[in-house]
């Protein structure tokens, strides 16, 4: 499956809410034990990622509405159905269409970072 072969939905969820792999890698593992509250080491831990990237990624996924915050812990808890099911169709095309997913991913990711630099961009006076 391509990206053209990707539900338009799903191309859009990932531009508007997947910030980069880690992100999704985070939200994916949550995903595997919905009803496990994930510490932060524990995450590191599976994501060989440093603790101050997964803290910043768990609580990301918090204000996204994908997790919650339970005690010392992260537990996987979209805020809809709705959102429940877009997440489960991107793990499943991630498992896979790894590369597409990731392309996208990376696309998206593009546009969103040349958004905020073109927010610095010095205007010249007419």
């Amino acid at each position: 499956m391509s990206q053209e072969n990707l539900p338009e939905d799903l191309i859009r969820f990932i531009h508007t809410s997947i910030s980069g792999i880690p992100y999704l890698e985070a939200l994916l593992l949550l995903r595997t034990e919905p009803g496990r509250a994930w510490s932060v080491e524990a995450v590191c831990h599976r994501l060989y990622l440093p603790p101050t990237v997964v803290s910043e990624l768990l609580n990301s996924l918090c204000a996204s509405g994908m997790a919650v915050e339970e005690g010392p812990g992260f537990r996987y808890e979209p805020q809809s159905e709705q959102l429940r099911h877009l997440i489960d169709r991107l793990a499943e095309c991630y498992r896979h269409n790894l590369i597409e997913i990731t392309r996208v991913v990376h696309s998206g990711a593009g546009s969103k970072a040349q958004i905020f630099a073109n927010a610095f961009k010095w205007k010249r006076d007419p």
